[in-house]
């Protein structure tokens, strides 16, 4: 028996190529077979392709799978043929650095498609990459760009909630309902001896999880220090173990926590420079497993 899957891949040149993946199955391994399906860029020019990783899904419900991704302009492209079906101009400086999400925002069984873009903006779009009431948005007010973005249930209701981080040097971790809506208690993080320290994301530095077990999705923020913000969904601070040590009384929310290659120098809290070493986490996306 065959079975077959679509993928989506970005060629260096930035030109959006689709493969077709195909499996015998038997008693022995299965064998696999990449075919090259088609490929495409804007009608204008071969953009630039960054870092966003594409979407596959039935965004229109007509059937036939679109595949969405864009280094400037989001394109929706038939999966099946390749032709464009719908594009979404970006503009010349607002590359999509983080990846392309498809996801039922309001689960009302349709599906919206969600980008954060080079000029700080976040959007949404429906079917026919319409913007969806509400967005799109300019969290900080500015131009610092947006290369984190991740969508998930972080509460206890059924809806989705976006988040983005910037690349600015404070307050970088906004929340938001689907609505466009920002949640109470963001943005986060501004640097200070109570919170922790925190600087910019420069890549995708963003993660959602229930780490702690309580129904909730916590957000996990490695940035361009030797700290990881750590936030519960209502933006106050997820706390680190004891033995990290406390401040104000409190165990230390996890942006107080540096780290370093020896874990020991983690544990006394501060290391001897040129001789215990640290990383940076600008580029660092977090995994949680």
């Amino acid at each position: 028996m065959k079975r077959g899957l679509l993928i989506g891949l970005i060629g260096a040149s930035g030109i959006l190529l689709a493969a077709s993946l195909a499996a015998v199955t038997s008693a022995a391994p299965a064998a696999f077979t990449l075919t090259l399906k088609w490929q495409r860029c804007p009608p204008w020019y071969c953009e630039t392709g960054w870092y966003a990783s594409p979407a596959v899904a039935d965004i229109d419900t007509d059937g036939q799978v679109e595949v969405l991704w864009g280094g400037y302009t989001l394109m929706a492209v038939n999966g099946s043929s390749g032709a464009i079906k719908w594009t979404r101009p970006q503009g010349s400086s607002s590359r999509l650095w983080p990846g392309i999400v498809a996801a039922d925002l309001d689960r009302n069984g349709t599906l919206e498609i969600v980008t954060a873009s080079g000029n700080g903006v976040p959007s949404v779009y429906g079917s026919g990459l319409t913007p969806v009431s509400g967005w799109p948005i300019n969290p900080t007010g500015t131009s610092n760009e947006l290369r984190s973005l991740a969508v998930a249930n972080i509460d206890l209701d059924p809806d989705l909630e976006i988040v983005v981080c910037s690349t600015r040097s404070d307050n970088q971790w906004f929340v938001y309902e689907h609505t466009g809506v920002l949640r109470s208690g963001w943005p986060r993080q501004t640097d200070g001896d109570l919170n922790g320290y925190a600087a910019g994301c420069f890549n995708e530095n963003v993660g959602v999880a229930d780490v702690d077990g309580d129904g909730r999705g916590e957000i996990i923020g490695p940035n361009d220090t030797h700290y990881v913000a750590a936030f519960n969904d209502d933006g106050t601070p997820l706390r680190a173990s004891s033995i990290y040590g406390t401040v104000g009384g409190q165990y230390k929310p996890w942006a107080r926590v540096g780290l370093h290659v020896d874990h020991a120098v983690d544990l006394r809290g501060y290391a001897n420079c040129g001789v215990e070493h640290r990383p940076n986490m600008a580029a660092s996306a977090p995994t949680i497993a």
